[in-house]
């Protein structure tokens, strides 16, 4: 899967939850990172009410199949397409 599908299955995978992808490259990796709520928001400026929703969200979906396809995509992204085609070449 290249770059271009990747991107293209996070968005579609966002929008299947009623996420904005643009908030989800932002909350995710800074979640994943230890940051709390508040931290998030300042760090973002996306409102602290939009990443509780967001956060809850996840919290309630997060055993679904897609929704860890949806992570995984978006780790993917952010961590740049290219470092992690060169963990995996041959």
């Amino acid at each position: 899967m290249n770059e271009l599908e990747l991107n293209q299955l996070f968005i579609k995978l966002s929008k299947e939850y009623g996420l904005n992808p643009s908030f989800l490259r932002q909350i995710i990796p800074l979640r994943n990172a230890g940051y709390n709520n508040s931290q998030i928001s300042e760090i973002t400026g996306i409102s602290r009410v939009t990443v509780n929703t967001y956060l809850d969200k996840f919290t309630q979906i997060e055993t679904q199949e897609n929704f860890k396809k949806l992570i995984v995509t978006g780790l993917v992204l952010y961590a740049g397409y290219q470092i992690i085609k060169e963990l995996f070449k041959e």
